[in-house]
């Protein structure tokens, strides 16, 4: 068997066809994450906002306004007000009878 290898082994050099197969390795893969988070700015915001006469430009894009005597109505308040209204209209209390029965 000695002898069979040491006949191959220069053929298969000189053809350069065939070739030892490397030992299995297990090397994992370099994996990149997020590459960018390491370089550069390292928090996003929002860019800046050009000051002019538009909505936008100082506030958010709709602004609830609140001027002096104008109406403010809580939906905390509205809602509980309901609540009682409703809690009103169901009579919760213990039915009577109009005639009683008599007691021997």
């Amino acid at each position: 068997m000695g002898e069979k290898e040491e006949r191959q082994g220069p053929d298969l050099t000189r053809i350069g066809l065939f070739k030892e197969m490397s030992y299995l390795e297990y090397s994992p893969p370099k994996l990149v994450f997020n590459e960018a988070s390491c370089k550069g700015k390292q928090m996003m915001t929002n860019c800046t906002k050009t000051k002019t006469a538009m909505q936008d430009g100082y506030f958010n894009k709709s602004f609830p306004r609140i001027f002096e005597g104008e109406a403010y109505s809580d939906p905390i308040r509205l809602r509980r007000l309901n609540r009682l209204e409703a809690a009103k209209k169901n009579p919760d209390v213990k039915f009577i009878y109009s005639n009683p029965s008599k007691k021997p």
